[in-house]
Parts: C-alpha cells; sequence; structure tokens
C-alpha cells in the first residue's frame, strides 16, 4: 500500500513540477518548455516512475498472477512509452535536452559530474597484493565450478 501511496505522490509532484507543460502522450504541435527542475532533477520521467510505483504497490498488495501480469505489461509499455519520448525530447529541444540526459537518469537519480579518476603507473611493488586478490578470487572461482584443481597461483603464472 505504501508503495502505490508513493507512486501517486510521485506523480502528483511530476504534474505539479510540470505546470503548463504537461501533456498525455507526445504533443504533435504544442511547444513546450523543458523541465529539468525540482523532482524533475531527480528523475527525467518522475510521472512514469510514480506509475511503476503504484502498479507493483498494487501487485505486493493483491499478489496474484493477475496482477503480477498487468504489473509487468503496463511497465514494459510505460517503458516503451519513455524510449519514444526521448527521442520526441532529443529532436525539440536539441543540446539542452542532451545535456539534463547526461546528467540526470532515466528513472531515478543523478549521474556523478565532472569525475576525475587519476590511475598511476604498475609498480613492481604491487605485484603482492594483486597477486593476493588474483589467488582468492581465482580460488573461489574454480571451487564453485568443480575445478579446483584447475588452479594455478599468479606468481607461477606469471613467470611462464
Amino acid at each position: 500500500f505504501l508503495l502505490a501511496l508513493l507512486g501517486d505522490g510521485i506523480f502528483l509532484a511530476a504534474v505539479l513540477f510540470m505546470k503548463d507543460s504537461w501533456r498525455a502522450g507526445i504533443p504533435e504541435s504544442d511547444k513546450t518548455a523543458l523541465v529539468t527542475g525540482g523532482v524533475y532533477a531527480l528523475s527525467r520521467n518522475p510521472a512514469f516512475l510514480g506509475f511503476d510505483f503504484m502498479y507493483f504497490g498494487v501487485l505486493f498488495m493483491y499478489c496474484n498472477p493477475f496482477t503480477a501480469f498487468f504489473t509487468v505489461f503496463a511497465v514494459v509499455m510505460l517503458h516503451l512509452q519513455i524510449l519514444q519520448e526521448e527521442k520526441y525530447m532529443a529532436a525539440a529541444f536539441g543540446e539542452p535536452y542532451l545535456e539534463y540526459k547526461r546528467t540526470v537518469f532515466r528513472y531515478l537519480g543523478r549521474k556523478p559530474q565532472n569525475m576525475k579518476i587519476n590511475i598511476r603507473n604498475y609498480r613492481e611493488s604491487d605485484f603482492d597484493a594483486i597477486e593476493r586478490i588474483h589467488d582468492a578470487g581465482r580460488r573461489t572461482e574454480l571451487r564453485l565450478a568443480g575445478l579446483e584443481e584447475a588452479f594455478l597461483p599468479l606468481r607461477i603464472a606469471a613467470e611462464r
């Protein structure tokens, strides 16, 4: 019940933040504003996210094959609608929408910005740590596959 109620709240917030730009479906002739603030700063598709939560909330309340089928069907259909709208939005709003798309996830969350990763060059002193990590992971992998006898420590493999 709470998940469905959360979905209602998200949907309501999506409609309220959209204001005059709210449309059902893809507008053929209307030119609307690109809305990126409020709940749209956390989701490119909060109304659809709200619908998904509502469907899953109903599924969890009734938990039967009938509601499971319609939940899956609705979520897939809504996702297909999102894909169509994304094409429209890219054509209608161009670079501002593409930038928005680069910073906000389709369903929920913001993408990390200006993340810098520095990778230093390999040093011979790194080998012991790499060997420990490799050998532990490889042993587990081979044990789970029933191939423990195939284990070869990294140090031996590296010398070959």
